[in-house]
């Protein structure tokens, strides 16, 4: 059984600003959902404390409960707005 997967973290705007990188990889848990593996970038980079981020797993928009699987990648921004 597998106990840990690799996570291909994607940061855009606000985010990679805060954290001075578009890409990182990390391993979380197996069976880990979005909002679990959010929660260890932040704890590396508690500027992304941000109420309103979004995510999308592999180019599809997804909500923080969703679960992850190996080699996923989790992209992560703020909401933009125009004019």
């Amino acid at each position: 059984m597998q106990t840990q997967i690799n996570i291909n973290f994607l940061l855009f705007g606000v985010c990679r600003d805060l954290v001075g990188r578009s890409r990182l990889e990390m391993k979380v848990n197996h069976r880990s959902t979005v909002a679990e593996a959010v929660s260890i970038i932040r704890e590396h980079f508690p500027g992304l404390e941000r109420p309103n981020l979004l995510f999308a797993v592999n180019e599809e928009y997804v909500n923080d409960q969703t679960m992850l699987q190996d080699g996923d990648e989790l992209a992560i921004f703020t909401a933009v707005s125009g004019g």
